[in-house]
């Protein structure tokens, strides 16, 4: 028995171990950082997000094509999802479903907006 724990007790601190390492390559890697930060994009976080992306942009304007290509992608899914839920049977769950996608959606575009606003005061354009 004390066997199973010691065995269970490794493969717990081998995971935390893992989950440490896997954050730190976040961190060297900027591109899959903006990733999990649109991918998470939503009404409640959309200020946050939007203010996290614009430090990595900062220091990453490269990023910049990647970023806009990958709010496309997530606002497909957004889309998408929305669609689905509406063949939901239950009327409460249909609407949460929907209202979900429709703030995501929202907030992707706001993101977009702001990542668009930020692109052209970098080029020196005026609006």
């Amino acid at each position: 028995m004390n066997e199973q724990f010691n065995y269970i007790d490794k493969i717990i601190k081998e995971a935390c171990v893992e989950k440490k390492e896997a954050s730190l390559d976040i961190d060297k890697h900027p591109i899959d950082k903006l990733d999990i930060l649109i991918a998470e994009c939503n009404s409640e976080n959309y200020k946050q997000t939007i203010e996290s992306i614009k430090e990595i942009i900062k220091i990453n304007p490269e990023l910049i094509e990647e970023l806009l290509d990958q709010i496309d992608t997530q606002k497909k899914i957004a889309e998408l999802e929305r669609e689905k839920s509406q063949k939901i049977e239950n009327g409460e769950a249909r609407l949460e479903e929907s209202l979900k996608w429709s703030g995501k959606l929202k907030a992707l575009n706001k993101l977009n907006l702001a990542v668009n606003e930020k692109n052209e005061n970098l080029d020196g354009d005026k609006k």
